[in-house]
């Protein structure tokens, strides 16, 4: 029988026992900042090589490995990192984590110090192969927090070092970063200050949208330009691109807030026009801003007096809260309820409607137009791309010239906008050549798709959608004639001036597909016509 002695000093004992695990179980954890460093694998060899020899020596079995790549220890949200603490807080087993110094394991700091707490409390060290310290110790915790800390106070002052070098060569004119669209870089991969910015193909492209906008042509519509030309822009990041200042030679950037700097980069446009350009945004801008009511005259500006060719404005009769479209010359006299003048135009529309059922003869209409055209025209894609070389040349020449000095904005600004509208109709062709009859039933669908309601269409779309629809449909605008309150236009799409004269034929048709000559006869007055192309 144990004596009271005996009883007290067994619970004595039992208080000796840690709660700290002893299965002496270990993962290692190695990691390396870049990419560079991960491919040469020399780093990582090297911390696995000492964390092994480390568990070897304290007599610890090492069952799993986690790292063995690149991430950064700014941040604890790393993939390994995580995969690593995941599976520690699973195996109970698991007695330490090892690594090969204390900035492997985290560079954040405090936060890392935190990690490493956090795991102590369920029986996990956190062991460093270059720096021995016992974190279960009060002064080994406090050597830890230290490491941790000081890695952070590294990573700061490597920081501190590399914006102050970016800084300074931004100050030199020198562009850090990728190239935006319309440069490319021949020297990548090298210093900043070896970089060779070069104006692409693109970035001439982007050069003749600088130049449409300089003539104050609307986003969408230079967006369908540059499409046809082979550049695919979306019309609302065309303002973010004409607003960059990279495009004429100048670097603001907010590692130097308030500063503009002369790049070293070739420019695209010259500053002076850069400037223009931002002043057509800002007026533009402001009005719209002073028009709140854009839907109730989506008309403005794209219909034009018949007589003066002179563009619609509106205003509103605000006692009446009623909407007028007026004319901007005086003495014209043309004035007009907004609310009229769109019901006009929504019935103009109906005569391109195709009829429901026409749907075959339309499309065969719009593959004889194509060949016709093709045969017709006699398409030289040889004679095109000599002339675009030609035209870009006499481009190039003239802003060497306006450079120099010998001649004027004016004359520089003329012949610019003349060379780059040419351009843009040569390209044009070239991408429709190029096209061929592959895209042509794609493009006949979408026009039946659009055609088919096509008054009702208008009506319900959004202010800018209308505009888009307008300008697809009516490429050179339309035109109002007082005298007979009726719509007219200079030119239609191909592609509804088609739907049209498909419906004309079959109002006395009943059924059957169209004739040879019924087609030949369907597109007399059209010597000039164009393939059928998709702009929206």
């Amino acid at each position: 029988m144990m004596n009271k002695s005996d009883y007290f000093q067994k619970l004595a004992n039992s208080l000796n026992t840690e709660s700290i695990n002893s299965f002496n179980k270990a993962v290692i954890y190695t990691r390396v900042s870049t990419k560079e460093q991960a491919d040469n694998n020399a780093s990582l060899q090297t911390q696995k090589k000492y964390c092994q020899a480390f568990a070897k020596k304290k007599g610890l079995m090492v069952v799993a490995d986690f790292g063995g790549t690149f991430e950064s220890a700014k941040s604890d949200e790393r993939k390994e990192f995580q995969k690593m603490l995941t599976y520690v807080k699973r195996n109970k087993e698991i007695d330490a984590i090892i690594v090969y110094s204390y900035d492997r394991f985290s560079r954040t700091g405090p936060n890392g110090a935190y990690i490493s707490q956090q795991l102590m409390k369920s029986g996990v060290k956190t062991l460093s192969a270059t720096q021995e310290v016992d974190p279960s110790s009060p002064s080994g915790s406090f050597q830890q927090n230290l490491y941790y800390i000081f890695s952070q106070f590294d990573n700061e002052l490597r920081k501190d070092k590399s914006v102050t070098g970016m800084k300074e060569r931004l100050r030199q004119g020198y562009w850090l970063y990728k190239p935006v669209i319309g440069y490319s870089n021949s020297k990548k991969g090298m210093t900043c200050d070896k970089h060779e910015f070069f104006i692409n193909n693109n970035g001439k492209l982007i050069k003749r949208a600088f130049m449409w906008k300089l003539q104050n042509m609307r986003n969408f519509e230079i967006s369908n330009r540059l499409e046809s030309a082979g550049l695919k822009i979306n019309p609302k990041r065309l303002n973010r691109i004409f607003q960059n200042p990279f495009y004429c030679g100048k670097i603001i950037n907010k590692l130097i807030p308030g500063e503009v700097i002369d790049a070293k980069h070739p420019k695209l446009i010259s500053e002076k026009n850069w400037i223009k350009v931002q002043d057509i945004i800002e007026n533009n801008y402001r009005g719209q801003t002073k028009n709140t009511y854009f839907e109730e005259i989506p008309l403005k500006v794209f219909m034009k007096c018949h007589n003066t060719n002179d563009p619609l404005t509106g205003y509103i009769v605000k006692k009446k809260g009623i909407w007028y479209y007026k004319s901007r010359s005086k003495g014209t006299k043309l004035n007009i309820n907004a609310k009229k003048l769109n019901t006009l135009f929504s019935e103009y529309l109906k005569q391109f409607e195709l009829k429901k059922g026409l749907d075959k003869p339309f499309k065969q209409l719009v593959e004889h137009a194509f060949n016709q055209y093709h045969s017709n025209q006699q398409f030289d894609q040889s004679n095109l791309e000599s002339r675009k070389s030609k035209l870009e040349t006499q481009i190039d020449k003239i802003e060497e010239r306006y450079a120099i000095g010998e001649i004027s904005a004016d004359l520089y600004q003329k012949y610019t906008q003349k060379y780059s509208d040419e351009l843009a109709d040569i390209d044009r062709k070239i991408t429709n050549g190029l096209k061929g009859s592959s895209n042509l039933e794609n493009i006949t669908n979408e026009a039946i798709k659009i055609s088919q309601n096509l008054s009702s269409t208008w009506l319900n779309m959004s202010y800018e959608q209308k505009s888009e629809l307008q300008q697809f449909v009516f490429p050179k605008g339309t035109t109002f004639e007082k005298e007979k309150q009726r719509v007219r236009t200079p030119e239609v799409n191909l592609l509804f001036e088609l739907t049209k004269r498909t419906t004309g034929i079959y109002e006395n048709k009943k059924s059957g597909i169209l004739t040879h000559n019924e087609m030949d006869s369907a597109l007399v007055g059209n010597e000039g016509l164009e393939p059928p192309t998709s702009s929206v």
